[in-house]
């Protein structure tokens, strides 16, 4: 039998890291860690004095910021506004 706890993969019911997460979002943990105390990030919670994720609670984060895409967002704004006449300048005279 061998010890695969370090090497497999997260299990899905199993509380994450920082460090786990940080992997998953392809950052540094440290980053990560001024996210959380900044109010940005995925749910932390706190278990005992250890820092954990639910493995639900950062894909639903990543879902999230997804659907919230600033550059998806001003493409669908220019799409909207293409679709539409543009309003005609006044000229002064």
């Amino acid at each position: 039998m061998t010890n695969s706890s370090s090497t497999s993969a997260p299990q899905p019911d199993r509380l994450l890291t920082t460090e786990d997460v940080a992997l998953i979002l392809v950052m540094s943990p440290g980053t990560l860690r001024n996210w959380r105390t900044a109010g940005r990030g995925p749910r932390a919670l706190k278990v005992g004095a250890q820092v954990r994720y639910r493995r639900a609670d950062v894909d639903a984060w990543i879902a999230a910021q997804t659907e919230a895409d600033p550059v998806d967002q001003r493409r669908q704004r220019a799409a909207e506004i293409g679709s539409r006449p543009m309003p005609r300048k006044r000229v002064q005279r």
